[in-house]
């Protein structure tokens, strides 16, 4: 009885700590990846990385449906800034591939498209579609 007595002394005690909680990060915008060719077969896995504060998203590939195009990612955007999107590819015998898409203008608000070619070289930044601003690359 001395020892539940202790244990539930210590429980209420450290129950009534005040945690120090983090500050909560606000979303102010939203950038996507938008892949519009077929995915090649040996693409196991498809990263966005917000270069800024190294946020990311990623997709693994079902290989059932690496036909497909149209492969969809998103990432939160917590700042303004202008800022660069790094997209790395995961092939299925370990190798990765990654390119730097840089100075792309956020707008508050507004959701950053990436879209284009998985193996595409040529970038047009921030050309605008209604809701949306829109990189084809």
């Amino acid at each position: 009885m001395k020892y539940l007595i202790c244990l539930l002394l210590t429980l209420s005690i450290f129950s009534s700590c005040k945690k120090d909680e983090a500050p909560s990060k606000t979303v102010v915008s939203a950038m996507e990846l938008v892949i519009t060719d077929l995915i090649p077969a040996d693409v196991s896995k498809i990263r966005l990385t917000n270069v800024a504060d190294n946020t990311f998203s990623e997709k693994v590939i079902d290989p059932s449906k690496t036909g497909e195009g149209q492969l969809g990612i998103t990432v939160p955007l917590y700042s303004a800034a202008e800022t660069d999107a790094k997209i790395t590819v995961y092939y299925t015998d370990g190798k990765t591939v990654a390119t730097i898409i840089s100075a792309i203008r956020i707008v508050p608000g507004k959701k950053t498209v990436l879209k284009g070619s998985l193996f595409s070289q040529n970038v047009t930044v921030n050309g605008e579609w209604g809701e949306d601003i829109v990189i084809n690359f």
